[in-house]
C-alpha cells in the first residue's frame, strides 16, 4: 500500500466498510473518490460534514473533497470507532513439524558464523511464541510515501523477519479461545523496542528510491544556485576591475572602494549559503513510524539446540522452525536485530551474535568492538 494504485485498491474499501458498518451510506465516485452520507453522531465523531466526498489520491482533482490518506485527520478519527479493539490480541497458530533430516543437512550452511563454529545438539518439539507487530509509516518532503510494514519476532531467540504484503495468509490461520500466558512487562517492552528497530530499517529500505530522487533534485538545484551566484560574483569582480581602472587613471584609487566590493562579494556569498540551506530544508525527508497493532502468537514446532564455540568459550543457543513462514528462523543480530541476512560474527566478550556492521571498527580509534556489548559507543575511546 505504498503507491497510489495500491491505495485505490485497499484503503477506500477499508474505509467504506467501516462507514457502512456504523450506519453510513457510501457510493463509489470518480477514481479515488467515495461519496458518503453519515448519521449526525458518526459525522461528529469523524469531525466531518454529514455528506461529502473522500479523496484517496494526492491529486487536486477532488475540489472540496476530504483528505483520506493514512496520516489524515479522518484516518486518525476513525480509530475512535475501535477504541482498544485490534491494538493488542493473543492467538494460536496451527503447529507444524517438518522432517528433520533435510533441515539438518543444510542447517550448518544456513547458520554459518564467520569467526565461530556451530554444532547442532538436541532437537525437540515445543511451544514457541511470536510477536507480530504492524506499523504505519509516512515519509514526506516535497513528495510523499506511506504504507504499512509488519515485523515478526520470535520471543526466545529474538529472531526477526519481515512480513511480506499484509500477512493475510498468517492472519487467516490464527484462532482464539485458548488462554495464552501473558508476557512480562519488561520482555514486552524489549520486544516492541526491537520490532521498532526492525521497522525503521524496513522503512529505510522502502524509501531508498524516494531518498535518491530527493538527492538528485537537491544536487540539481544546488548546482543551479551555485552557477547563478557565481555569475553574480563574476559580475561584481568585473565591476571592481572597471572601477579600479577608472580610479587609477584619475590617480585616486582608494581602499574604501575595494572594501565596498569585498562586502558585496561577502553578501552574495552569504545569500548563496542561505539559499542552499533553504534547499536542504526543502528536500529534507521526515519519517513518522507508529505502531498499529500487535498479536502474540502461540504455536508449536521443532527447536534446534546448538552450541556456538568461539576460541575457548561456548554459548548455548536455540533456533526454531517457523510454522508461520515455513522456514527456519534466521540468526538474529543481537545489536540491530535487522533481518538482512548478511555475514554474522560472534564477539569475544559475551559471544553475542552480530552482523558485520555491528562488529565494525570505530571510525575514530579503529578499534573493533561489539555494538551489543557497548551500545553507547566505542569501548576504547567512548565515541
Amino acid at each position: 500500500m505504498e503507491n497510489g494504485e495500491k491505495q485505490e485498491i485497499y484503503l477506500p474499501q477499508f474505509v467504506a466498510d467501516i462507514l457502512t458498518h456504523h450506519g453510513g451510506l457510501v457510493e463509489n465516485g470518480e477514481q479515488g473518490l467515495l461519496e458518503f452520507v453519515l448519521p449526525p453522531a458518526m459525522a461528529a465523531t469523524l469531525k466531518i460534514a454529514e455528506h461529502g466526498r473522500l479523496n484517496f489520491t494526492y491529486a487536486d482533482i477532488a475540489g472540496e473533497a476530504i483528505d483520506a490518506s493514512y496520516d489524515s485527520d479522518l484516518f486518525t478519527n476513525i480509530a475512535h470507532f475501535f477504541q482498544e479493539k485490534g491494538k493488542w490480541a493473543t492467538a494460536t497458530f496451527p503447529p507444524y513439524e517438518p522432517g528433520t533430516e533435510k533441515i539438518v543437512k543444510t542447517l550448518r550452511e544456513r547458520l554459518s558464523l564467520t569467526n565461530a563454529v556451530v554444532s547442532v545438539g538436541n532437537i525437540e518439539s515445543g511451544d514457541i511464541f511470536y510477536l507480530l507487530v504492524y506499523f504505519k509509516y509516512a515519509a514526506f518532503s516535497d513528495e510523499r510515501q506511506e504504507g504499512i510494514v509488519g515485523v515478526l519476532l520470535q520471543e526466545k531467540s529474538l529472531s526477526t523477519a519481515e512480513i511480506q504484503g499484509n500477512g493475510q495468509e498468517i492472519l487467516e490461520k490464527l484462532s482464539q479461545g485458548e488462554v495464552i500466558p501473558p508476557c512480562t512487562g519488561d520482555d514486552m517492552g524489549r520486544d516492541i523496542s526491537i520490532a521498532c528497530k526492525v521497522a525503521e530499517g524496513m522503512v529505510q529500505q522502502r524509501t531508498e528510491d524516494l531518498v535518491k530522487s530527493l538527492e538528485r533534485r537537491l544536487n540539481r538545484d544546488v548546482k543551479r544556485v551555485c552557477e547563478y551566484y557565481e555569475t553574480l560574483k563574476q559580475e561584481a569582480r568585473k565591476s571592481l576591475e572597471k572601477k579600479a581602472i577608472a580610479e587609477s587613471k584619475r590617480g585616486s584609487l582608494t581602499e574604501n572602494l575595494e572594501q565596498q566590493i569585498g562586502d558585496k562579494l561577502h553578501a552574495i556569498g552569504s545569500e548563496q549559503e542561505w539559499k542552499i540551506r533553504d534547499l536542504i530544508s526543502q528536500y529534507a525527508l521526515q519519517v513518522e513510524i507508529q505502531p498499529l497493532a500487535a498479536v502474540r502468537i502461540k504455536t508449536s514446532s521443532l527447536i534446534f539446540h546448538m552450541a556456538i564455540k568461539r576460541r575457548l568459550s561456548t554459548r548455548k543457543f536455540a533456533l526454531s522452525y517457523n510454522p508461520l513462514l515455513h522456514q527456519l528462523d534466521r540468526l538474529p543480530c543481537e545489536a540491530c536485530f535487522c533481518p538482512d541476512g548478511n555475514s554474522y560474527y560472534v564477539c569475544d566478550e559475551q559471544l553475542h551474535i552480530v552482523c558485520s556492521n555491528c562488529l565494525a571498527r570505530c571510525p575514530h580509534c579503529q578499534k573493533q568492538f561489539c555494538r551489543a556489548c557497548h551500545p553507547s559507543g566505542c569501548s576504547k575511546c567512548g565515541k
